[in-house]
């Protein structure tokens, strides 16, 4: 899957993306009856805790899909043995879901691998005596392999292998793997937009949902995990466009930090809204040390001006 999303978040993506009805990807959970619950949701048991990868719930029934999505071909077999055995009215408290049905939660293990390692996957699963379906996701399809799974709903959405076209929508764009540069590519380019969109000020909570898409189904050890990522991104983008941004720690009056957006670079840059908003780009993204320069990426401007495109004038004439 060619993506500029790491692997291992496209891997999430696809099953985030099955449970949703979207038209950019199929949607074989959602027309199942199934929906996103939750995401990187930790559950204790008799042997420790788990972390769940992602969680899929029934809208009409409570029966839990609990997916361990594979990036790599090794699977674990300690882990993949407690998510065989979960406990599915655990499950449901953890998810924070309420009950929607008269008989008892149910919860059933899938895992979710790139297509490239879906026969390691499989000889993983059967080596350590775990039955679980496993749904394989590559460029040109999406298939189910293994056991059946227990709905029959299910087994019937994956008979035949679904067609796509192109890589799950990025619904999950980073994690507590990201690197600084990639935190502060995204955290940039969310604040380029609060700009354009007139807001002054925000927290860094409230700014970690506007960068983390569904940063609210997250657990919340992981929710703790980006939300510091996003609060260090944001001190440092402030410390490197102090005119621009300005890095409020919290106090006793103030619970959390903020991030004061101090002016727009059309304020105070006479050679036009795209040229200062790409000045803006490249000094906030800078390195330290002039020894390392920062690689450029492809696109990266895109994104830092997405939000932004749509406004500019393309009659306006750029200074040199």
């Amino acid at each position: 899957m060619s993506s500029p999303v790491p692997l291992r978040l496209q891997v999430v993506n696809a099953f985030i993306s099955l449970c949703r009805a979207d038209d950019a990807w199929p949607s074989t959970l959602h027309d199942a009856g199934y929906h996103l619950a939750g995401l990187e949701i930790p559950v204790r048991g008799e042997a420790g805790v788990i972390v769940i990868d992602a969680v899929a719930q029934h809208t009409d029934r409570d029966a839990l899909l609990a997916a361990e999505c594979k990036s790599g071909a090794n699977v674990h077999a300690e882990q993949a043995r407690r998510l065989s055995e979960l406990d599915a009215a655990a499950l449901l408290r953890m998810v924070a879901a309420p009950a929607v049905g008269g008989a008892a939660p149910s919860v059933e293990a899938v895992f979710v691998c790139a297509g490239e390692h879906l026969s390691r996957i499989l000889q993983g699963l059967a080596a350590c005596k775990v039955a679980a379906p496993v749904i394989a996701v590559s460029d040109q399809a999406i298939s189910g392999h293994g056991p059946a799974f227990a709905d029959e709903f299910l087994n019937a959405a994956f008979s035949d292998a679904v067609p796509v076209t192109a890589p799950p929508p990025a619904y999950l764009t980073l994690d507590s793997e990201s690197a600084d540069e990639d935190v502060d590519e995204h955290v940039l380019a969310e604040l380029v937009a609060c700009m354009a969109q007139g807001v002054d000020d925000l927290t860094v909570p409230a700014l970690a949902e506007r960068v983390v898409q569904l940063y609210t189904r997250l657990g919340d050890g992981r929710k703790g995990v980006l939300r510091r990522k996003i609060d260090a991104s944001a001190r440092r983008l402030a410390s490197r466009q102090p005119e621009q941004f300005a890095y409020r720690p919290s106090t006793g009056a103030r619970r959390d930090p903020t991030i004061g957006i101090l002016k727009s670079p059309e304020q105070h840059d006479p050679r036009g809204r795209t040229q200062a908003y790409q000045a803006l780009a490249r000094a906030a993204t800078a390195p330290r040390s002039r020894h390392r320069p920062r690689p450029e990426v492809e696109g990266q401007l895109d994104l830092l001006l997405h939000e932004l495109n749509a406004g500019v004038d393309p009659s306006e004439e750029e200074v040199e």
